[in-house]
């Protein structure tokens, strides 16, 4: 408990963790937002290699009234947490050891996995976001199933590829707050475009947790401009106004586009949960949702008739703030935005994959795992593709 390292649930609420051996007499610290946490000896748990743990939910009272209370309006709260930003997170250099996984899907198909060991080493919360500096140590991937058309071939060719991966790090709106220029709602130029609203609240050990849902104003008088759909929900804490989560996403324009936008809604979307540690504020967890847009094909009537898009997840395994517990990454070891993951030549290492903390998959997913073996078992695409 207190330590730097963890990790996150899949969906079904499974994970796996493995513990340093200095740790052993340590406590293991379990929460979720709504439930008590639970708090068990290191030593205790492991004693069963697998085991289940049970939260007990937190007796709410009538929130309405609460926050009536406190005289404070949705705005008011989102304003004091952006206030706070600079309180709140790391403005100094710290570096994270991170689990990266890449799953690609071709109209309702796995295609494509790729999972990486990345090091991260980042400057702070107002710094620019561009020099921070992520470097792969290990990876593995799947054969590729997905279509690349002509589109995606001529796109490459003139502008490179896309590294996913950055730009998972980037969806952290919090840290991404010097680049204003994608509509973060937490950029002071962009504030006002957007409505806030408070949808309800919730508990956790640091006491309540204001849900705020955010979305673009649906038009706006002044300059008569529709804005690009963004909306979202924010997880505030009471006690010093730490954005501690948020969901957000880019609502698609067009009703023909609905069938190819993730859940039939959103041309991106993301989520991002935070841990403290030392008085400050770490990413934890970010998935990220992005449509492989090149590659969309639509026939004359103006009807989708492919879709392939990435669900893309960094999950932080350890948090570093001093620079003698990080070999610092230099410049060149660092990763290019023009480079797609996939495309990198590196050996695949199945001792180090044994003993690293991964997310476990959906159990709902397991025809990740179907839909990818159907030629070749995966771990001998992991080493034919690691050659």
């Amino acid at each position: 408990m207190g330590k730097p390292i963890g990790t996150a649930t899949n969906e079904q609420g499974e994970f796996t963790l493995n513990f340093p051996h200095e740790y052993i007499n340590d406590s293991l610290h379990i929460s979720s937002l709504g439930y008590k946490p639970y708090i068990d000896i290191v030593s205790e748990v492991i004693e069963n290699s697998t085991k289940t743990f049970y939260l007990d939910t937190v007796n709410i009272p009538i929130q309405p009234i609460y926050v009536l209370s406190k005289g404070e309006t949705a705005e008011q709260i989102v304003n004091k947490a952006i206030k706070n930003i600079k309180k709140n997170y790391p403005t100094r250099l710290y570096y994270l050891d991170a689990f990266y996984r890449e799953i690609s899907m071709r109209d309702d198909r796995y295609a494509r996995l790729v999972e990486a060991a990345v090091s991260i080493q980042d400057f702070g919360y107002d710094t620019d976001l561009a020099s921070s500096r992520l470097r792969v140590n290990e990876i593995r991937k799947s054969n590729d199933y997905l279509t690349h058309g002509r589109t995606s071939k001529m796109v490459r060719r003139l502008f490179g590829s896309s590294n996913l991966l950055l730009i998972t790090y980037n969806y952290d709106f919090i840290r991404a707050m010097q680049n204003c220029s994608f509509g973060n709602f937490l950029c002071k130029e962009n504030f006002n475009r957007f409505e806030f609203e408070i949808k309800e609240c919730t508990y956790n050990e640091s006491g309540l947790v204001y849900i705020i849902y955010v979305r673009d104003r649906p038009f706006d008088e002044k300059i008569k401009k529709i804005y690009n759909n963004l909306e979202g929900t924010l997880y505030i804490q009471a006690v010093d106004y730490a954005i501690i989560k948020l969901d957000y996403g880019m609502v698609a324009s067009g009703n023909h586009y609905n069938p190819y936008f993730f859940q039939g809604k959103y041309l991106a979307y993301s989520s991002v949960n935070y841990k403290n540690f030392n008085g400050k504020y770490y990413p934890e967890f970010i998935r990220a949702i992005r449509p492989i847009a090149s590659d969309v094909v639509i026939d004359k009537t103006d009807e989708v008739t492919g879709k392939q898009y990435t669900i893309s997840t960094l999950l932080i395994n350890n948090i570093a703030t001093s620079r003698r517990g990080f070999n610092r990454i230099k410049n060149r070891e660092r990763e290019q935005p023009k480079v797609d993951l996939y495309e990198k030549k590196f050996p695949y290492n199945p001792v180090f994959w044994e003993n690293y903390n991964i997310l476990l998959l959906d159990p709902n997913l397991k025809s990740v795992i179907h839909d990818l073996e159907e030629e070749i078992p995966l771990e001998k695409q992991f080493k034919l593709n690691g050659k």
